[in-house]
């Protein structure tokens, strides 16, 4: 929820909060926030909607990709 809301702030995306992870992802896919975004949905949805228990090394990706993202929304100049 916190990126949904960074990203939405930040890129000016209307009706954020209807939308899956996947669809504002599609939504970033030329910004800077992008490599980190994808590896970060591609866990989170297989954790997520999968239902699989995430190893320590799944969950500290997890924690660097989002880190990562919300990095680079923030110093995005876009």
């Amino acid at each position: 929820l916190f990126l949904r809301d960074q990203l939405a702030r930040k890129y000016r995306i209307r009706d954020h909060k209807s939308f899956t992870p996947r669809e504002l992802w599609r939504l970033t896919n030329n910004k800077p926030c992008f490599g980190d975004f994808t590896k970060f949905i591609h866990l989170y949805e297989t954790v997520r909607y999968g239902g699989i228990v995430p190893s320590q090394e799944e969950s500290d990706s997890l924690v660097r990709w989002f880190e990562g993202t919300s990095s680079a929304v923030e110093s995005d100049s876009d």
